[in-house]
């Protein structure tokens, strides 16, 4: 049997009125792009950093005085470097924009805890080293509202955004946000108990470290 194969032309097209009924989409001109959404993020960053100063300043905290060198470089530049060193590991894009290895957002929370834990050995000769469960107590939710705003300003900004890694990235942006809180209250408190500042001044990056991870689960990833 011969066939032609001009006479399949002359089949219709049964999907041809449904193509022509529907209605193009329409793409909004007010795009989005990558540098928009990074403005976005350090605004975030921003407003809650200076939110954080003007309550600090509201509640009257101030710097303790007559402090010696070396409590000031460990005491303060520590949980500092080590928020710094956090953020660092949570914020680099690494290859592919996929963020960093797990092996080296790991390491990086290590080295804030390590830092933050080796600056509770040290305390002016002066400080009040008197253990406490009240003022422990007292500390620790105090640090918790200090890195409050930062991590909510952070979750806001980040939200979706994360491709890789994303649960351990935000542990270590809340690890950051804990450091920071710390950083703060010890240049208040004069309570310099090695037990005092670890469970209260360092319950914040416990507690943000921990809120980071649960939040990524559900809401950072992309």
């Amino acid at each position: 049997m011969d066939f032609d194969l001009d006479q399949m032309r002359e089949i219709p097209d049964p999907y041809e009125d449904v193509s022509l009924s529907r209605v193009p989409p329409t793409i909004s001109s007010a795009t989005v792009n990558r540098t928009t959404v990074e403005r976005r993020r350090r605004a975030a960053i921003t407003i809650a950093l200076l939110l954080e100063t003007a309550w600090i300043a509201g509640e009257g905290f101030a710097a303790r005085s007559e402090l010696g060198a070396s409590f000031v470089v460990a005491g303060f530049g520590f949980p500092l470097l080590g928020a710094g060193v956090a953020w660092l590991v949570f914020s680099r894009p690494g290859r592919l924009g996929l963020g960093l290895s797990h092996r080296r957002v790991a390491a990086g929370i290590a080295t804030a805890i390590v830092l933050f834990g080796v600056s509770a050995l040290f305390a002016p000769p002066s400080a009040m080293r008197m253990f406490t469960v009240s003022s422990t107590f007292t500390c620790a939710t105090t640090a918790v509202l200090l890195g409050a705003v930062l991590f909510t300003a952070g979750v806001f900004a980040y939200r979706g955004m994360i491709a890789g890694s994303a649960w351990l990235r935000m542990a270590a942006f809340g690890v950051a946000c804990g450091s920071l809180a710390a950083f703060i209250l010890r240049l208040h408190c004069p309570g310099d108990s090695i037990l005092h500042v670890l469970l209260g001044h360092g319950a914040a990056m416990l507690v943000f470290g921990l809120l980071g991870a649960t939040a990524a689960r559900r809401t950072m990833r992309v």
